[in-house]
């Protein structure tokens, strides 16, 4: 009996050791960590958090719109950024979004030159091609390369309709908008019309080798073109004005109408790109601060190898090109030029700008590596030789001495002088004595 209680004892302890072991191994099972009570109190500082360089730019742009929304004003801010093939940042306020509609106004212009390299690429053009025999079959001369940076739109979208046998509203949308998504661009009514987030995303094709999302728009051999200098027109590459800020290289181009003004920049080195869109009448102080706000917050400084002055050809002074230029109708009978009467007066602002009056008024800033550009974007004017070529196509060039106001009001002065001078001298009676050159004796009887 005895023996018989401890085994039902030993069976009882059994089971209790049993039963507490089980939560154990269940706990064990899962891989819980075992639970263990603090021995010490540890003080734990603050842990610092690490922000990437694109998240403290958006930190900073923000910012920055927001401080010069406090412009009344100004009702919209759009900035978008792209690096190769994807987005950096999307940043905007008040009356303007990524997906907001407006006119690409001069920004079309790039849209035209992408689609000249196309049809180069497909061989419909050619470089050396005389694109005077190509629209209404005479010779003028004119190449693709002297056309793209100082053709007018209308005169590129002619040479697009007979390269391509269609209009250009369609070549632009089966060939650049479709292929690259971009649902919100399209021609209204003769005017393109685009919004921020379809320029990124035309602008990270660019930046990309001429490729987003499996779809191909140019061959990076093109977009080198596209990019590329043009020792002939300092200051501009193939179609867009060139910018040099601190250190980097990059291209710009510029639209506004209807209330709304646009810059898209490119950078090909670093292969960044940024497109901003104002709604509202934006001043060149603030144009100033926001698109160097951007630019420097984006691409810092950077040390590069200085250039000795004899390898740089210097740009020509305000000074130097100041006076008196006449549309060149030679030279816009030849290459179609858009037809501009009357003289253009230049003279030498502050800051190194450049006031044009008469046929154009406005004043255009420098541009670095040459030329001038208004801060809206909306006309650009660079030099070739003596001749004066502006964006929107005219061609300009001194006035001649011979017809120079000027000249003639001094002739007409200087005939005037003459007249007053004989009139003076002709109503005097003087002495014939003054006219007798034979000696007389002056002496006093």
């Amino acid at each position: 009996m005895f023996s018989i209680r401890i085994s039902h004892a030993a069976a009882l302890i059994l089971a209790c050791s049993l039963g507490s072991t089980a939560p154990a191994l269940a706990q064990s099972g899962t891989d819980l960590p075992p639970i263990a009570a603090p021995t010490s109190h540890i003080e734990v500082g603050a842990i610092s958090l690490v922000r990437s360089k694109s998240e403290q730019a958006g930190d900073f742009i923000s910012g920055l719109l927001r401080g010069l929304r406090a412009d009344e004003r100004v009702q919209g801010i759009g900035v978008a950024v792209v690096q190769r093939d994807h987005p950096l940042l999307d940043n905007d306020t008040g009356s303007v979004s990524n997906a907001t509609k407006f006119p690409a106004a001069g920004i079309g212009r790039l849209f035209q030159t992408v689609a000249i390299l196309q049809l180069v690429e497909s061989g419909r053009l050619k470089p050396g091609q005389n694109i005077g025999a190509l629209v209404d079959g005479k010779n003028s001369g004119l190449t693709l390369p002297q056309l793209i940076p100082h053709g007018d739109e209308s005169l590129t979208r002619r040479v697009v309709e007979k390269a391509s046998g269609g209009s250009e509203a369609d070549y632009l949308a089966k060939r650049i908008f479709q292929p690259l998504g971009m649902n919100a661009t399209h021609v209204e009514n003769g005017a393109l019309r685009t919004s921020i987030g379809d320029l990124a995303r035309f602008a990270a094709a660019l930046v990309n080798e001429g490729t987003l999302d499996n779809a191909t728009i140019l061959t990076p051999a093109s977009v080198q073109v596209l990019e590329k200098g043009s020792p002939e027109n300092p200051g501009w590459s193939f179609g867009l004005p060139e910018l040099q800020r601190n250190g980097w290289h990059a291209l710009q181009i510029d639209g506004a109408a209807e209330g709304f003004s646009a810059r898209l920049v490119i950078a090909p080195d670093p292969g960044l790109a940024y497109v901003i869109a104002v709604r509202g009448p934006a001043g060149t102080r603030f144009w100033r601060a926001l698109d160097e706000g951007v630019f420097d917050e984006l691409l810092p400084a950077r040390d590069v190898t200085p250039v000795t002055s004899a390898s740089v050809t210097q740009a020509p002074t305000e000074q130097a090109i100041a006076g008196t230029y006449e549309p060149d109708r030679k030279l816009r009978s030849l290459v179609f030029l858009k037809s501009q009467e009357g003289d253009l007066r230049l003279r030498a602002g502050p800051g190194g700008s450049l006031v044009l009056a008469g046929a154009e008024n406005i004043t255009l800033l420098p541009q670095p590596g040459g030329g001038w550009t208004a801060r809206d974007g909306s006309l650009s004017a660079g030099l070739r030789g003596d001749e004066l070529f502006l964006s929107s196509g005219a061609a300009y060039r001194p006035v001649p001495l011979y017809k120079r106001p000027v000249l003639y009001a001094l002739l007409a002065l200087a005939a005037a002088l003459g007249v007053i001078g004989a009139t003076l001298f002709g109503s005097i009676p003087l002495p014939l004595a003054w006219f007798d050159s034979r000696p007389r004796d002056l002496s006093v009887h």
